[in-house]
């Protein structure tokens, strides 16, 4: 199905993005779409992931930027709950990619709940189950997109989040570097912990060379960056840290609130 249009590639992406926004930090969907090599690579890497339940609060105010530390930095993109889901979607891409080519997918509007939209990709996946890359049992699948966890943990797998702030690289040999080479991703409910924890990540930035981390912390480049975050309206932006070259992502969930 490598034939796939451009049309065809963005819809199944849309509908990705609706079921689960945090999906984009494991894998491109429009370029798994008709790619089961590509596919089946996810779910390798999903396995071989690491998992871990790093659920630290936020500090009540960002600390000095010298005494910012790794575990304040710490994501949620290998929390086992956000992996078990990575891996039921990905599952479904197949499926999904053959319901679009058929027109079998119902149509999503814009205010259409995930928790609805994740419970149609299990019931596309029924209906094409021959296509699972992995030809696994469906009932961790179904238990995965259908049953709503209370309360969800991590905040990342519910619909309730307002805000993702994640790390990627986007200038890596190879291409874009994201969940599986440990770059963070959280989500949260309010944009001030949200804009918290962006900050976080830069000041850490400053931290990475392990070297003149104090003229670092200074640096025009990084100062603009830290004003910005400091007013920023909670709108979907990116930026691009000086030292490390991550870009600083932060996007708004669009799930009709």
């Amino acid at each position: 199905m490598n034939d796939l249009t451009d049309m065809q590639r963005t819809d199944i992406a849309r509908i990705i993005d609706r079921a689960w926004p945090c999906y984009v930090h494991y894998a491109n969907p429009a370029d798994l779409a008709g790619d089961p090599d590509a596919t089946i690579e996810v779910l390798e890497q999903l396995d071989a992931v690491l998992t871990n339940s790093h659920s630290e609060g936020l500090p009540i105010k960002v600390p000095s930027p010298l005494n910012v530390s790794e575990v304040m930095v710490l994501g949620h993109e290998h929390h086992a709950g956000c992996v078990q889901l990575a891996r039921a979607i990905t599952r479904c891409l197949p499926a999904l990619t053959q319901a679009i080519t058929h027109r079998r997918f119902p149509p999503i509007g814009e205010g259409d709940d995930p928790q609805e939209i994740r419970a149609a990709l299990a019931t596309v996946h029924g209906i094409y189950h021959r296509l699972d890359p992995r030809g696994e049992d469906d009932t961790p699948l179904i238990e995965t997109l259908c049953i709503k966890q209370t309360p969800p943990i991590p905040i990342e797998v519910a619909s309730d989040w307002q805000y993702m702030v994640r790390l990627t690289h986007d200038h890596a040999m190879g291409g874009q570097l994201a969940a599986f080479d440990y770059m963070p991703m959280r989500c949260f409910l309010t944009l001030s912990d949200a804009r918290d924890w962006a900050l976080l990540q830069a000041i850490w930035d400053c931290h990475i060379l392990e070297e003149n981390t104090a003229a670092n912390l200074k640096d025009p480049r990084h100062q603009s960056i830290v004003g910005a975050l400091a007013d920023h309206d909670g709108s979907d932006r990116t930026w691009q840290l000086p030292f490390s070259n991550a870009t600083l992502r932060f996007t708004r969930h669009h799930n009709g609130h």
